[in-house]
């Protein structure tokens, strides 16, 4: 098919293949010939006349996008002037006529709809695209030779892609990345090897990410650790040895954790807690009445009211 381009006055041009045409606000259309251009653009106009009358209640955009969803007039729609006809084009056609095109748009929403259908042809294209979006759509199919390439590529939201792929070449190379993102995704991961060595790792919520693996031999390290944050991942396992460290805690959101476990040796302690909140989260998450009658004379108001609250159910 060629690419024409279809004056209002009715004149038709074919547009250079090589350059953006200098006829870009007029209507474009791909056809067999030139007659044919025509044909299609007078159809089209007819559509877009009828439904966009004075006092209509359907817009000009509005009738080019039912006739995309019906899979209509998508010779002429693939190079329509504005981004977001192009965008619907490029969802619900599967035309490699049209995909040939839009694999090219300026626009890169176009261009990462395109790779989101993982088409071979297109995601060899675009893998090299100049737009992250892009290139992250072609990752996230984890083909080998597009893992392989995008292993060192420049933007984390990509190598993040492929983590997912879970192969050794990958995870070897990105535990060691400056992204703390891509770091994290690796130590959800889960593989020991890395795992082994993120839980030094500097940044606190990649060893909180190790910690929520549930190793035994981790957790004993980074029930230690000098961040909240990783003593927090910590507590959540529950571990008695653990919680019994971590219920002296100095910050409150730690203490909190121990007390949402609710258990009988703490009492005494919460009961003392300078926290409101530890104390009222200890009360909502006992399970024995008599550990919490003690909370009836709570100096705070809201601890007694949940402790009546409690005791009433």
């Amino acid at each position: 098919m060629t690419k024409y381009h279809v004056k209002p006055d009715g004149s038709i041009g074919v547009c250079n293949a090589k350059q953006k045409c200098r006829y870009s606000k007029f209507i474009h259309v791909n056809a067999n010939s030139p007659e044919k251009a025509q044909q299609q653009v007078d159809d089209f106009n007819r559509i877009i006349a009828r439904f966009s009358e004075p006092g209509g209640t359907i817009t000009e955009d509005g009738v080019k996008t039912e006739l995309i969803k019906h899979g209509k007039c998508f010779d002429i729609l693939v190079n329509d002037k504005d981004e977001y006809i192009r965008r619907k084009v490029a969802q619900y056609s599967d035309r490699e006529c049209d995909l040939d095109i839009l694999a090219n748009d300026e626009d890169w929403f176009v261009r990462y709809l395109v790779a989101q259908k993982g088409i071979d042809k297109y995601l060899d294209k675009l893998r090299t695209d100049e737009d992250y979006h892009v290139r992250a759509a072609v990752a996230s199919f984890h083909r080998p030779q597009d893992v392989k390439y995008f292993i060192n590529d420049e933007n984390s939201y990509v190598k993040e892609q492929i983590i997912e792929a879970g192969t050794d070449e990958v995870l070897d190379k990105l535990r060691n990345d400056e992204s703390r993102d891509v770091r994290l995704l690796v130590a959800k991961n889960g593989r020991d090897e890395d795992l082994d060595i993120l839980i030094y790792d500097e940044d606190e919520f990649v060893r909180a990410r190790v910690a929520d693996n549930g190793r035994d031999k981790d957790l004993d390290i980074l029930v230690n650790d000098h961040e909240d944050t990783v003593k927090e991942a910590v507590a959540h396992f529950g571990r008695d040895k653990d919680l019994d460290k971590l219920r002296y805690d100095k910050a409150d959101r730690v203490r909190i954790f121990v007390a949402a476990k609710g258990r009988p040796q703490d009492r005494d302690l919460f009961l003392k807690d300078p926290s409101w909140v530890a104390r009222k989260t200890y009360v909502e998450n006992c399970r024995n009445i008599e550990d919490v009658k003690p909370f009836l004379n709570d100096e705070d108001i809201t601890v007694r009211e949940e402790a009546e609250m409690t005791l009433s159910i």
